[in-house]
């Protein structure tokens, strides 16, 4: 099932124009559509820009903009952290992922789902890359594929990019 998945992503990302070397904003918790999103953009040779909820508009911004980012994929429950950031940006397209999209049924009847104005529902996003056709790149060691921040404890947060070797280096 996760390599169905994150093959749909990839192919999804493709289809917005998501390329290898690009980078791509995340403001996403720990659900497995984050999963999918890292794991698919990694497919696809792309850098997974992982934002953190806690910062600034400010920070969020100045994490955007350094990356050049186009594309951004953030939880409906989050929006409200980045929807003043987007324009102030390079941001092109976003995509809102409802936190229950990968609950049960049950769950979801409970809880509706309401659609985020100017945004891309995550089930139409893959939607839209249901043709693609994934092309994947060579393997490079040093390739960046995460980029995650310090706390900015002694001051200003500070990236930190984890390359295809340093992650492997890790899982292993």
């Amino acid at each position: 099932i996760l390599f169905r998945e994150v093959d749909k992503v990839a192919k999804a990302l493709v289809s917005y124009g998501v390329r290898c070397g690009e980078n791509v904003a995340i403001c996403m918790p720990a659900i497995p559509e984050t999963i999918y999103v890292i794991l698919a953009l990694n497919k696809l040779g792309a850098n997974a820009n992982m934002l953190n909820p806690t910062f600034t508009e400010e920070q969020l911004t100045d994490r955007i903009n350094d990356t050049d980012a186009k594309l951004l994929i953030v939880v409906n429950e989050l929006y409200f952290k980045v929807s003043n950031v987007v324009p102030k940006t390079k941001i092109s397209t976003v995509v809102s992922v409802p936190a229950v999209n990968s609950l049960g049924v049950v769950v979801k009847v409970i809880k509706k789902v309401k659609k985020i104005p100017n945004t891309i529902i995550w089930n139409e996003f893959i939607k839209h890359g249901k043709k693609e056709i994934i092309n994947v790149p060579e393997y490079e060691p040093n390739r960046p594929a995460i980029m995650v921040y310090s706390s900015g404890t002694t001051g200003a947060s500070k990236g930190i990019q984890l390359t295809n070797d340093s992650i492997n280096a890790t899982i292993t």
